[in-house]
């Protein structure tokens, strides 16, 4: 399914991220990527369309692409607790305990409310 907009930009971008939001909560994982990956192309630097990528790979188990999509948008957005977290999540399921930990605390150093980074510190410590 192509969601090709090219023109329109904020505007399409939103679209777009919404949709994908509304194809992942449905289940239609691989759609929603294509959109993202659309939203992508109109804007590259669209934070929550690179998190949703990223999240969308964990889900599918592949956590290699996901590593690759969260350490550039950690990067880029060292603020994004949850590309932390998620970041954190696909370490942990590739075996890779330290660099998860890491993971984990630099989400609490960006919120330190986060149940869900001190829940993944948890599984971490159970390991």
């Amino acid at each position: 399914a192509g969601y090709a907009i090219t023109q329109g930009g904020d505007r399409a971008v939103e679209v777009l991220h919404s949709r994908a939001l509304i194809l992942f909560s449905v289940g239609r994982t691989h759609d929603a990527i294509a959109a993202w990956q659309s939203a992508l192309s109109v804007d590259p630097s669209h934070v929550e369309a690179q998190f949703g990528i990223g999240s969308a790979l964990n889900d599918l188990g592949l956590y290699d692409e996901a590593i690759n999509v969260l350490k550039r948008l950690a990067s880029e957005a060292p603020w994004h607790f949850k590309a932390w977290n998620s970041l954190g999540y696909a370490y942990r399921h590739t075996g890779r305990l330290l660099e998860a930990r890491d993971c984990y605390l630099r989400a609490l150093e960006c919120n330190p409310d986060s149940q869900v980074a001190r829940d993944g510190l948890a599984l971490l410590a159970g390991s």
